[in-house]
Protein backbone atom coordinates (compact mmCIF):
# COMPACT_ATOMS: atom_id res chain seq x y z
CA UNK A 1 0.00 0.00 0.00
CA UNK A 2 1.02 3.39 -0.87
CA UNK A 3 1.90 6.09 1.93
CA UNK A 4 -0.73 8.54 0.99
CA UNK A 5 -2.88 5.76 1.25
CA UNK A 6 -1.98 4.73 4.33
CA UNK A 7 -1.99 7.71 5.75
CA UNK A 8 -5.11 8.88 4.64
CA UNK A 9 -6.63 5.55 5.98
CA UNK A 10 -4.77 6.24 9.59
CA UNK A 11 -6.47 9.84 9.42
CA UNK A 12 -9.95 8.59 8.57
CA UNK A 13 -9.42 6.01 10.94
CA UNK A 14 -8.77 7.96 13.84
CA UNK A 15 -11.85 10.75 13.21
CA UNK A 16 -13.98 7.53 13.45
CA UNK A 17 -12.40 5.87 16.32
CA UNK A 18 -12.34 9.77 18.15
CA UNK A 19 -15.95 10.05 17.52
CA UNK A 20 -17.38 6.68 18.11
CA UNK A 21 -15.61 7.02 21.46
CA UNK A 22 -17.16 10.61 22.37
CA UNK A 23 -20.78 9.86 21.14
CA UNK A 24 -20.50 6.86 23.54
CA UNK A 25 -20.62 8.73 26.25
CA UNK A 26 -23.94 9.76 25.48
CA UNK A 27 -27.24 7.79 24.95
CA UNK A 28 -28.16 8.81 21.56
CA UNK A 29 -25.55 7.34 19.97
CA UNK A 30 -26.80 7.24 16.00
CA UNK A 31 -26.96 11.19 16.11
CA UNK A 32 -24.44 12.00 18.33
CA UNK A 33 -21.78 9.49 16.20
CA UNK A 34 -22.63 11.92 12.93
CA UNK A 35 -21.97 14.94 14.95
CA UNK A 36 -19.05 14.50 16.55
CA UNK A 37 -17.88 12.75 13.22
CA UNK A 38 -18.44 15.89 11.38
CA UNK A 39 -16.78 18.30 14.26
CA UNK A 40 -13.49 16.25 14.65
CA UNK A 41 -13.40 15.96 10.28
CA UNK A 42 -13.90 19.18 9.83
CA UNK A 43 -10.90 20.35 12.42
CA UNK A 44 -8.84 17.38 11.45
CA UNK A 45 -9.89 18.02 7.56
CA UNK A 46 -8.15 21.90 8.51
CA UNK A 47 -5.44 20.52 10.44
CA UNK A 48 -4.39 17.87 7.84
CA UNK A 49 -4.52 20.37 5.19
CA UNK A 50 -2.22 23.14 6.71
CA UNK A 51 0.11 20.32 7.36
CA UNK A 52 0.29 19.01 3.89
CA UNK A 53 0.84 22.81 2.62
CA UNK A 54 3.88 22.67 5.16
CA UNK A 55 5.57 19.24 3.91
CA UNK A 56 5.13 20.12 0.31
CA UNK A 57 8.59 22.12 0.31
CA UNK A 58 10.16 18.45 1.44
CA UNK A 59 11.94 16.88 -0.94
CA UNK A 60 9.78 13.62 -0.26
CA UNK A 61 6.49 14.80 -1.56
CA UNK A 62 4.49 11.22 -0.57
CA UNK A 63 3.71 12.74 3.04
CA UNK A 64 2.73 15.84 1.75
CA UNK A 65 -0.06 14.16 -0.93
CA UNK A 66 -1.24 12.07 1.98
CA UNK A 67 -2.07 14.83 4.34
CA UNK A 68 -4.05 16.89 1.14
CA UNK A 69 -5.56 14.16 0.37
CA UNK A 70 -6.86 12.99 3.88
CA UNK A 71 -7.39 16.42 5.13
CA UNK A 72 -9.75 16.53 1.70
CA UNK A 73 -11.64 13.72 1.99
CA UNK A 74 -11.90 15.05 6.14
CA UNK A 75 -13.76 17.95 5.01
CA UNK A 76 -15.90 16.64 2.46
CA UNK A 77 -17.31 13.92 4.78
CA UNK A 78 -17.59 16.07 7.85
CA UNK A 79 -19.29 18.99 5.97
CA UNK A 80 -21.87 15.98 4.76
CA UNK A 81 -22.28 14.28 8.41
CA UNK A 82 -22.77 17.90 9.62
CA UNK A 83 -25.66 18.25 7.02
CA UNK A 84 -26.90 14.58 7.91
CA UNK A 85 -27.70 15.93 11.23
CA UNK A 86 -29.28 19.13 10.01
CA UNK A 87 -26.38 21.63 10.68
CA UNK A 88 -26.33 24.48 8.50
CA UNK A 89 -23.64 26.92 7.55
CA UNK A 90 -25.31 29.63 6.22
Amino acid sequence: MKRPLKICLINIGLALFFAFLFASMDGRLVKDFTLWYGLIALGGGLIDIIVGLVLLFKEDKSYAQGFLLSGALLMLTGFASCNFVNMNFH
